[in-house]
């Protein structure tokens, strides 16, 4: 069987063992196919996706090109900061089941934290 590009993408999680269903769905309407994925598995699968859409992209775009208007902004249950065991700037974010700990480097890291200390003033400003 050859395999076909996925065009489409939804899913629940209604299952009552805590299993999140996806259906992948190809140009032919004949070719959509569910999985069961399970709790422990989502972080993963989760990572894996963006390990390989960041190899990807990286073959195809220069970083400057993307759009941040194009991404689909989730809500996170937390936010932890620290640093790797060689001391670079380390950003964790929790969503549900799923942790995502991203390595910055150290411009990166500089340019976030005066990007909070900015929002962080707004919001203070704008709520006294």
């Amino acid at each position: 069987m050859q395999a076909k590009p996925i065009h489409f993408v939804s899913g629940d999680c209604r299952s009552p063992d805590g299993q999140v269903r996806l259906r992948l769905e190809t140009d032919d309407p004949h070719d959509t196919r569910d999985f069961l994925i399970a709790p422990d598995g989502l972080s993963a699968l989760v990572s894996l996706l963006l390990v390989l859409g960041k190899e990807r992209g990286l073959r195809l775009a220069a970083p400057d090109t993307h759009d941040p208007g194009s991404a689909l902004p989730i809500p996170i249950d937390a936010v932890s900061v620290g640093e790797t065991s060689d001391g670079n700037p380390l950003v964790q974010i929790d969503i549900g089941l799923t942790a995502l700990a991203f390595a910055l480097p150290q411009t990166a890291a500089a340019q976030l934290g005066r990007a909070l200390l900015a929002l962080s003033a707004t919001a203070e400003a704008g709520s006294a």
